[in-house]
């Protein structure tokens, strides 16, 4: 190797003898492009690296406004649920005042009344088909706690799908009884309900998102009522009727506590 570089000598079997003279400065060139090249990979790392947090921290705030906004919906049902509490409790008391009124009357006029409503009431609608099962949600784990004045119901909702696609929409629940030898349908959220039992307004019931279960909770004024069975309502964002889950209610006083199979889930 000279001072200037180093020479390279080919030699042949046969033929003649060549030889090739690198420059010292070619080798400073080559190891300065292996620099150059080493610093770009590490920039490119650092810059996936970054755009790989910045997806991160993109995804995070996301589900924490969907969050925030199930919250927000949230609040507002419980400000409806107030306001309707207030219009039933009205309700309740002026259907005490009619009652007491009855009372006073005569039995002829009493007799007539009950016959004249009994030939002027229509047949019940039947109910048409509705979902019993569902491949997206299902109801379990359902009890019902009576407590002095009220009816509890405590239930799952729970996800039959891949935590990753969690179930989203609305759940009802319908209490059907009898009050006064007279059929009682009563829903929580309080709403209106069509002569059939079912929300007008679906997107009244408690918004739900599930990615395996969630536990939620019913309260009915119990009074002079005769609970005999429950209606677990779910919707669909969209409004489609997912599943129709029914619940048949012991005697008053006792404790209903229904469970899927563990493999259900």
């Amino acid at each position: 190797m000279g001072e200037g570089g180093f020479d390279v000598v080919l030699v042949r079997k046969s033929g003649p003898v060549q030889s090739m003279k690198f420059r010292s400065w070619w080798v400073y060139f080559l190891f300065l492009v292996l620099i150059v090249m080493l610093a770009g990979l590490v920039a490119a790392s650092y810059l996936l690296f970054n755009q790989q947090q910045a997806l991160k921290d993109l995804s995070e705030d996301t589900r924490l406004l969907m969050l925030r906004a199930e919250r927000l919906e949230s609040l507002a049902q419980e400000q409806e649920t107030r306001a309707l509490l207030a219009q039933q409790a009205e309700d309740e008391k002026r259907e005490a005042e009619l009652a007491a009124k009855a009372r006073n009357s005569t039995k002829e006029a009493l007799a007539a009344e009950k016959l004249k409503a009994e030939e002027a009431k229509p047949e019940k609608p039947a109910l048409p088909p509705e979902p019993k099962s569902s491949e997206h949600v299902t109801i379990n784990n359902v009890e019902v706690n009576k407590r002095g004045g009220e009816v509890n119901v405590v239930f799952d909702v729970v996800n039959r799908h891949d935590p990753a696609d969690p179930a989203m929409g609305y759940v009802t629940v319908v209490n059907r009884a009898e009050r006064a030898g007279k059929p009682w349908i009563e829903a929580w959220p309080p709403m209106r309900l069509s002569p059939l039992g079912r929300p007008l307004n679906y997107r009244r019931g408690t918004p739900f998102s599930v990615q395996r279960y969630r536990r939620l909770k019913a309260s009915f004024a119990k009074g002079d009522k005769k609970f005999e069975r429950l209606e677990f309502l779910i919707y669909s964002r969209e409004g489609e009727l997912l599943l129709a889950h029914t619940e048949n209610l012991a005697a008053q006083g006792e404790k209903t506590t229904t469970q899927e199979p563990a493999g259900s889930q």
